[in-house]
């Protein structure tokens, strides 16, 4: 079936791939 996301709900993740990102995209410039 098709998930549905509130708007809750995709405030939530959005604002966990805010603070995941900068992490995820920062490890190659410190290893580098």
């Amino acid at each position: 079936g098709v998930v549905s996301l509130t708007p809750a709900m995709l405030s939530m993740l959005l604002e966990g791939i805010d603070w995941r990102m900068p992490a995820w995209t920062a490890r190659p410039e410190v290893v580098g």
